[in-house]
């Protein structure tokens, strides 16, 4: 599982041959056309080693406003972003792909929301502020949707709606991968078929997840988001 959290990847690839400034739709989806566009980044310094990172790799929206930068060397990162408004949203730091140090995260009025210590990766300590700087219960920056009952209950409701089909001429062995949205208020949507085995097969599977009760939202930073969750499923 990944978390649709579409933070812009710190490691974009490169085309060499294209221009310093890439156009794209929310969501870091590519497009050609500026008019459509929902912001744009501009790279200062593509380096043409195996790894075709962008060391200093600047977005704005189309108002020209900075929305997010991203610098590295070989071993560090470095990402801030920022509001419409101008005040700075997050600001966190990598080492050899790993979260170290400083995680701040802040509200739209430039308050402080949360500030969490990490060291190489490994969680330290962290604590959480309304937007009005008042100290709240902490909570994780990620937190992964959650179907009702918790995963045992998932595998529960998929093997009892899983069958093979009565007929042994439709019998198959193999495996389904199926994808859908876990949208901000739990309910269930673009569910669709990435690898399939048969019509019959197929179709059971998407009227099943299709079908499934609402989730737990994904959230970041204390707010739902959207999520999409792939799942295997294999047929013996």
């Amino acid at each position: 599982m990944k978390l649709t959290i579409f933070l812009i990847s710190l490691f974009i690839v490169i085309n060499l041959n294209a221009q310093d400034t890439t156009y794209y739709k929310f969501h870091s989806i590519v497009t050609e056309y500026k008019d459509s566009a929902d912001y744009y980044g501009v790279c200062k310094n593509c380096v043409s080693d195996s790894s075709m990172r962008c060391r200093d790799l600047t977005f704005y929206y189309m108002s020209g406003q900075i929305k997010q930068k991203n610098y590295c060397n070989d071993d560090e990162e470095n990402f801030i972003e920022w509001y419409q408004n101008g005040k700075i949203r997050l600001n966190f730091h990598y080492l050899n792909n790993k979260r170290h140090g400083d995680f701040k995260t802040f509200w739209r009025n430039g308050q402080l929301k949360r500030f969490d210590k990490y060291q190489e990766g490994q969680f330290l300590e962290g604590t959480c502020w309304d937007s009005n700087g008042i100290e709240v219960p902490y909570y994780k920056y990620e937190i992964t949707p959650s179907f009702p009952g918790g995963s045992s209950e998932f595998r529960r409701y998929i093997s009892s709606g899983i069958e093979h089909p009565k007929k042994k001429k439709f019998i198959k062995e193999g495996k389904i991968i199926v994808q859908f949205r876990i949208n901000r208020d739990g309910r269930i949507s673009d569910v669709k078929i990435l690898q399939g085995l048969s019509e019959i097969y197929d179709h059971m599977v998407i009227d099943l997840i299709s079908n499934m009760p609402e989730w737990t939202p994904a959230f970041v930073d204390g707010e739902p988001i959207s999520f999409i969750y792939k799942l295997p499923l294999n047929f013996q």
